[in-house]
């Protein structure tokens, strides 16, 4: 329990500076590494994700559960998939029931994509796709495992989601309008929905591979197409 709680203060600290606008390290972006294009803030979030993967391995190897969970199995890219473009029509549609044209929460949306800048640039995607790896490791490898061994299978993919959605719960101010729409609730509402089937699959696959799978493509796709359609 202090580990799970350990790695929720430290992601949430991440987040509160990291999951800002303003939300670009443009001094990252000159000289030699003009060619990676705008370094997004939220890119600070894979410093702690490195600690805590380290920690997640060594903590997870200690008690012979890192093979087992990466282990690769047929049909786990069609599951992880499958259950993205699931998420991703779920977003669409909650997005067009809470976001007519004239809502003002519709600011909340805006900002979350100003935030996220344009993530099929190199040093965007390769990060994305290495923090979608670390949070599943830590997340649904780590603090699912230390929460299994003290409640029980059920009750720790229910806490860690609780508590995956809690290390957001700084998206709540540093993405909110003060124009009128106020606190923006849609990161962390979207940590507890997608967090809580990719804790559901780890649970009952034993695997986080298809979580991995599904977690990249929900992150990738919802970046860049779910904008056109909302």
């Amino acid at each position: 329990m202090v580990w799970a709680l350990l790695v929720t203060l430290m992601v949430g600290a991440a987040a509160a500076y990291g999951l800002a606008l303003p939300g670009s390290l443009a001094a990252l972006s000159t000289g030699p590494l003009v060619w990676l294009g705008p370094w997004p803030s939220w890119m600070l979030l894979l410093l702690p994700y490195a600690a805590l993967s380290v920690l997640a391995v060594y903590r997870l190897a200690k008690q012979n559960q890192l093979a087992p969970l990466l282990r690769f199995r047929p049909g786990d890219l069609s599951i992880g998939i499958g259950l993205a473009i699931v998420l991703l029509g779920v977003s669409w549609l909650v997005s067009r029931l809470l976001f007519p044209p004239d809502a003002a929460a519709r600011a909340w949306l805006f900002r979350i994509l100003l935030l996220v800048g344009d993530a099929s640039r190199p040093a965007a995607l390769a990060t994305l796709v290495a923090l979608c790896a670390a949070e599943e490791l830590v997340w649904r490898g780590f603090v699912q495992a230390e929460l299994g061994a003290r409640l029980g299978a059920r009750r720790a993919w229910i806490l860690g989601t609780v508590l995956y959605a809690a290390a957001h719960a700084p998206t709540l101010f540093t993405l909110g309008d003060s124009g009128g729409a106020g606190p923006n609730p849609l990161v962390v509402l979207a940590a507890l929905g997608a967090g809580s089937c990719w804790a559901w699959l780890r649970e009952r696959s034993g695997r986080l591979i298809p979580g991995l799978f599904s977690h990249v493509a929900f992150s990738y796709l919802a970046t860049q197409y779910l904008p056109r359609f909302v």
